[in-house]
């Protein structure tokens, strides 16, 4: 740690988790002899990782820096958490998620992504560890700083058989290129020891087996297209769920085909539903967005998780959808 004072300014240089400097701590007193933290980052976004060992109560303050002692506790967490996820920050009720979801500029969308996806890898968890579901998973709600709640899933389920934590992530990853929306943001993450994937927990849901009220075709019909660009994904209605405004949510992908998530080869879509997704307006969008994408960034965005065979499976079926759309 470094410190350097120059009046009423104390600068601290602390070290991330790869022992990189990543934070300057700024404390600054005002007229009430009350000290408050600044962090700015100024490690870049590519390695920028939460920073750890911030001082944690008072009297460490004092004792490290040579202050005087002063009641500053209530600014410590906030000061940190604001500095490493100043989007999330702005957001009260930690719906993240649907603050992406709901977003209307692509590069406010992009932020808060990169923001949940920093915060899933690198956000402290708390003392919140609660097992769910009866699949083979061995799924847990954890909890994360910030407010925030995800589902880890280890490599490994409970029987020894393979979950694969690089089909959730790629779930994940397709639907964020295509913008459907419909997966949560998920990524890779150790968890006690333990190598698997963690996703943004979408709490006030319902498993879509248990789901009473009536679901409009428009809605299933674009989880299907989803499932087709994916890779022939066997959906039930134990891999979906439906939040308190019926909004559909796309879950559990990874005790997908083992063989790899675009395996899935075929020459036409057929989906009753899906098709009746594509003539709607949200449809022609999704279309639109499909055709925005290139070969190269296919390739470049699912190249750390499929085969090459695979990646042009998937780019076949993406203009199998392109050309159905347009016959329509």
């Amino acid at each position: 740690m470094l410190l350097v004072k120059s009046e009423e300014l104390y600068v601290v240089k602390r070290k991330n988790k790869k022992n990189d400097i990543c934070a300057d701590m700024i404390i600054m007193r005002n007229i009430s002899e009350i000290y408050f933290l600044l962090i700015f980052s100024f490690s870049g976004f590519a390695n920028m990782g939460p920073c750890i060992g911030f001082l944690e109560s008072d009297a460490a303050l004092s004792e490290n820096l040579k202050l005087p002692e002063v009641k500053i506790s209530g600014y410590l967490q906030p000061a940190s958490n604001y500095n490493e996820y100043p989007k999330l920050a702005e957001i009260n009720d930690a719906s993240y998620q649907y603050q992406i979801w709901d977003s209307e500029s692509i590069y406010e969308k992009s932020q808060l992504q990169y923001e949940v996806e920093r915060l899933l890898e690198y956000g402290e968890t708390r003392n919140y560890d609660h097992k769910i579901g009866v699949g083979l998973t061995g799924a847990k709600v954890i909890q994360i700083e910030m407010q925030a709640y995800g589902v880890f899933k280890p490599n490994e389920d409970s029987w020894g058989d393979v979950a694969d934590a690089s089909n959730e992530v790629l779930a994940y990853e397709v639907d964020k290129l295509f913008s459907f929306d419909l997966v949560p943001v998920t990524v890779f993450r150790e968890h006690n020891g333990v190598k698997g994937s963690l996703q943004l927990f979408m709490k006030n849901s319902t498993m879509a087996k248990e789901y009473t009220d009536t679901v409009p075709t428009e809605k299933i019909g674009k989880l299907e297209v989803f499932d087709f660009l994916l890779g022939g994904f066997d959906r039930h209605k134990g891999n979906y769920i439906f939040d308190i405004n019926g909004r559909l949510i796309a879950i559990d992908h990874g005790m997908r085909n083992k063989k790899g998530i675009a395996s899935f080869n075929t020459n036409s879509f057929t989906s009753e539903n899906g098709i009746n997704f594509l003539k709607t307006e949200e449809g022609r969008k999704l279309v639109s967005r499909l055709k925005e994408i290139s070969n190269r960034e296919i390739f470049h965005n699912f190249a750390p998780y499929l085969k090459v065979e695979h990646i042009h499976a998937l780019i076949k079926r993406k203009s199998i959808l392109e050309r159905l759309y347009n016959s329509l």
